[in-house]
């Protein structure tokens, strides 16, 4: 996509299954992965502002029975169940290559490689049901649509990945 995640109108993708691997927050609140004019998050603000919302907005216009994968590390993940999604459908290890500058701290304090894993949720009743509630339990309410969507904005038609709204041009 040509957008932040977060600015995406969901409801104007045709898509059947979604796979992504979002930045993460780690124990000592540092954002990972920042991205050339990413809005700087708090530890805070990061989940419910970008990442849950956007999980949200993303699993609403989902098909009932397909899936969508986030690989990421387990702090995330952490906050992901506890807050939105519950327990995976599945679950699969995914050893990564090296993040920058790992090797040499992994020689100096001999640590373990880098890994992630994959975890699938499958957009049925059961996890609709979780998502309301724990809607309900953290107080949680999110739009459906981000708040830069505009209606009849100018689209992009890609072959096999259904339209997608264009910012900055006009129609």
């Amino acid at each position: 996509l040509i957008e932040y995640a977060e600015e995406v109108d969901y409801s104007k993708l045709d898509y059947d299954f979604v796979f992504t691997s979002p930045p993460y927050i780690e124990k000592s609140g540092r954002q990972t992965e920042r991205y050339k004019n990413m809005k700087d998050y708090t530890k805070d603000t990061f989940y419910t502002e970008f990442l849950l919302p956007t999980i949200y907005r993303i699993i609403h216009f989902l098909p009932d029975d397909k899936y969508v994968c986030i690989n990421t590390h387990k702090t995330n993940m952490e906050v992901i169940s506890r807050m939105l999604l519950g327990k995976p459908s599945i679950e699969i290890p995914y050893k990564t290559k090296e993040r920058a500058g790992e090797q040499k701290r992994r020689d100096v304090h001999k640590t373990e490689r880098y890994g992630e894993m994959i975890y699938c949720f499958k957009k049925d009743g059961k996890l609709k049901k979780h998502i309301e509630k724990s809607m309900r339990q953290y107080k949680l309410n999110f739009t459906l649509y981000p708040k830069k969507s505009k209606p009849n904005a100018p689209m992009l038609e890609v072959k096999g990945l259904g339209t997608k709204e264009i910012s900055g041009i006009e129609a």
